[in-house]
């Protein structure tokens, strides 16, 4: 069953909506205000963050060639200046869209087991305060780039993974994936705090178990190159030498 946003995390996408000009903002300069507004004893920049992410879910806002440009619908939105209104719109939008996405047993079982060894990380750690921060994201929308999110031990950033998960009939020496371009997007966007994390399920009692994850830089050149058009979805195949072993570290 998929999850909707909270209402702070609705509060927080409204709160995004007001930075963006209606030309829309180089991606660096919004992620730069989120740190430095007055409201970050309300919405500190994770927040922020998150919020801008529902926005694009929601079809309202899109992030291209590192701008966030805002869509018609998110004017006419603001202008209304009724926040329960704007709140119950992006809601409805985000339902909308889920609905229509087809997420696979193979990868929600990836990611949730990825989860869970974030969780047991900081458990070991004894830092469970850390491991209830750990949140599957994808079970909000999967339009913001990456699956999960996990804090790191000084609070000094946020981890953002994608998981993607491949059956063990395939190759071991090579990782096969589908990866968007909102995804690498993000990636590039984030570039030491998204990572992709490879995962290959046995198919015989569905056991999973962590390849290892890279950085968007290290996809780059297994990635298409845009000529004469921008490809949008990408079938992505890497040595899995590239991949560091475990899981991104919490430090």
């Amino acid at each position: 069953m998929t999850a909707s946003p909270t209402r702070y995390q609705i509060a927080a996408a409204i709160q995004v909506a007001k930075f963006i000009d209606s030309a829309g903002n180089a991606h660096e300069d919004a992620r730069s205000s989120y740190r430095t507004t007055a409201t970050q004893k309300t919405f500190p920049p994770s927040t922020l963050t998150m919020g801008e992410g529902l926005l694009i879910a929601a079809g309202l806002l899109r992030l291209e060639n590192g701008k966030l440009l805002p869509m018609p619908a998110l004017s006419s939105l603001t202008a209304t200046r009724d926040e329960d209104t704007i709140a119950a719109t992006i809601e409805r939008l985000i339902a909308e869209r889920n609905r229509k996405v087809d997420r696979s047993n193979v990868g929600a079982a990836g990611e949730e087991f990825v989860l869970i060894e974030l969780q047991g990380e900081f458990e070991t750690l004894h830092r469970p305060d850390l491991a209830t921060e750990c949140t599957r994201v994808s079970l909000i929308s999967d339009y913001f780039g990456y699956d999960i999110t996990a804090p790191t031990l000084d609070g000094s950033s946020i981890r953002r993974l994608e998981v993607k998960t491949q059956t063990a009939e395939e190759l071991l020496s090579s990782f096969r994936f589908y990866l968007t371009r909102n995804e690498y997007d993000v990636g590039r966007s984030n570039p030491t705090e998204w990572s992709m994390v490879a995962c290959s399920r046995v198919t015989l009692g569905d056991e999973i178990r962590i390849l290892g994850w890279c950085r968007a830089a290290t996809l780059s050149p297994y990635l298409p190159v845009d000529q004469g058009g921008r490809w949008t979805e990408a079938l992505a195949l890497i040595p899995t030498s590239l991949l560091t072993p475990g899981l991104p570290p919490p430090l």
